[in-house]
């Protein structure tokens, strides 16, 4: 898979396109890593591949997660959401990805699952982009 990812990237790159690649650690099947040295690992990898924004199905804590992010020098995603949780549930656990330092969410069912996907979509807008942005609280380190 690295070989094939770094023949795309090369590809892509001498077009001129940006590359998103998915770095997913090692979890269960059917599950997310909790693991965020193994998700590091995995984001760093793809950006030095030349990715030009990354993909982590991390799960774990929200320092975990701004392990990753900070390790990562290219913008960070997170795929998917909690599994059967409410939409407010849905938006807290954003919120936090958001304030750990992701660069955003890649979301699918969350949106056209949704009882109203136009106003879910909004909802989720609202928390990446706009009104509802949690201010980055960070420490100087």
């Amino acid at each position: 898979m690295i070989a094939d990812a770094g023949r795309v990237v090369s590809q892509a790159t001498s077009l001129g396109l940006p590359v998103f690649l998915m770095a997913h650690a090692p979890a269960d099947p059917g599950e997310s890593s909790k693991d965020p040295v193994a998700a590091a690992h995995a984001a760093r990898a793809a950006a030095e591949l030349g990715a030009s924004i990354v993909q982590t199905n991390f799960a774990g804590a929200p320092d975990g997660l701004r392990e990753i992010a900070h390790s990562c020098p290219v913008p960070l995603v997170v795929g998917g959401g909690p599994k059967g949780s409410t939409e407010d549930a849905y938006l807290d656990a954003l919120r936090e990805v958001m304030r750990s330092g992701a660069a955003g969410i890649c979301v699918g069912r969350r949106v056209f699952q949704a009882l109203d996907p136009p106003a879910m979509a909004q909802r989720i807008a609202d928390v990446v982009f706009g009104s509802d942005r949690p201010l980055m609280i960070e420490a100087a380190r």
